[in-house]
């Protein structure tokens, strides 16, 4: 649209100057071509007497004077060259040709007061044509542009408005004409498709990652109930068999949760609660190795309420941030802390540098400190996702040399 106005204006305006042009070079051109055929008519038929005035037609007015007396005319004739020039006398314009002829020297004089206003208003319609013309290429320029860019925009709108999550999303390239907006339509359905294939391909991975799981932790957690129950097992062994069936059924949990993620949709969980102490617990029973051998205090300031939040997705969330506690923690105090409102683990490790906060969550990435111990980057970004997919709220403060606190906020009904 502004290459289109800017188009309309040196346009307008080129116009404009071959007009100009145009009109004072015809104007320059028919007085000459006027005042020099009424000198051809005076040579050719001298009836005029010297120091004489005659008029051959209303617009023009001949004075005829010798070369030794010229004190009989007027003023603004006795400073005149030989030649074309023009002059002013009150609101009339005229042009006048000098010329020397036999004995005298004659003065044709055309009125063209009449031709000037008329060229007057050639200018002023100029003018107005420079103003409108611009004006008006600006509008058919937007009139333009809106039709052209209509398409493109519908297209965007439908691409807008399609479901991110459907395996079979209508095609929008039948409803568009077969140009450069047909083509990007197409081109739109053709990739479309693609994805719409690869994201069938991963969904059935997941039913079949997460079918072909279960199997085998229903079948961990079956025989080690079954061995629990056995009265000749031995009390040590007891214990170590009830810590295998915790941990195949915490793992069907996590299963479970990954492939909710992985489908980005919900379970229904309405009425599901659990209580903070025993996630605690559970996350510190399952870390409890990490913490081997290191000089690290833990401290817990749990209430014991009933958080209504699904049990699985928090303790996989608590168990990844106190993983990295315990992790990057040489020496100090660690402490969880938590109400109905929020949990926090905090630690008195390294710290994490500022320009780092902003991207420990982001899926792989790792710091160079974090290079130092096993790991793939990817525990932050589940806890990220899960926290997302919950509407919690991640908070991270963290001042290096001086500890982490990472806080779960939930939402309050």
């Amino acid at each position: 649209m502004i290459s289109f106005f800017l188009f309309s204006v040196v346009l307008t305006l080129f116009i404009a100057l071959v007009v100009y042009v145009a009109i004072e070079s015809m104007e320059s051109s028919v007085i000459e071509e006027s005042l020099t055929s009424e000198l051809v008519n005076f040579q050719q038929n001298p009836k005029q007497s010297l120091d004489s005035v005659t008029r051959p037609s209303a617009y023009i007015t001949r004075y005829y004077a010798s070369l030794d007396d010229q004190s009989w005319l007027p003023d603004y004739l006795q400073s005149l060259s030989i030649g074309l020039g023009e002059f002013e006398l009150g609101n009339k314009h005229y042009y006048v040709q000098v010329s020397d002829v036999q004995n005298g020297r004659v003065y044709i004089i055309k009125d063209v007061t009449d031709f000037e206003a008329r060229e007057i208003a050639l200018h002023w319609a100029l003018i107005i044509i420079c103003i409108i013309g611009p004006l008006l290429g600006l509008w058919v320029g937007k009139a333009l542009s809106g039709r052209v860019i209509l398409p493109v925009a519908n297209l965007a709108r439908q691409l807008a408005n399609m479901p991110a999550d459907s395996r079979n999303s209508p095609r929008i390239a039948s409803g568009y004409a077969k140009d450069e907006v047909g083509q990007l339509a197409l081109t739109f359905d053709q990739y479309l498709q693609r994805i719409e294939q690869v994201i069938s391909r991963e969904q059935e991975f997941t039913d079949n990652a997460s079918h072909e799981l279960r199997t085998p932790l229903a079948i961990i957690h079956g025989a080690a109930e079954l061995l629990i129950d056995n009265p000749e097992l031995p009390g040590k062994a007891r214990s170590q068999v009830a810590r295998i069936a915790r941990a195949s059924q915490r793992m069907s949990q996590m299963v479970e949760v990954l492939l909710m993620l992985a489908r980005n949709h919900s379970q229904d969980e309405v009425g599901v609660s659990c209580g903070l102490q025993d996630v605690v617990n559970e996350v510190f029973e399952q870390n409890e190795h990490l913490l081997k051998d290191k000089p690290i205090m833990l401290h817990c300031e749990i209430e014991s309420v009933q958080l209504e939040v699904p049990k699985a997705p928090l303790s996989i969330v608590l168990s990844n941030l106190f993983r990295n506690a315990a992790i990057y923690t040489e020496l100090g105090d660690i402490w969880i802390r938590g109400d109905a409102k929020s949990v926090s683990v905090i630690d008195s490790g390294p710290g994490i540098p500022e320009e780092e906060q902003q991207r420990i969550f982001q899926r792989h990435y790792r710091s160079e400190r974090a290079r130092l111990h096993q790991g793939r980057g990817i525990g932050l970004s589940i806890v990220q996702r899960i926290c997302e997919h919950y509407q919690w709220m991640v908070k991270v403060n963290s001042t290096p040399g001086k500890g982490t606190s990472v806080t779960i906020s939930f939402p309050q009904k």
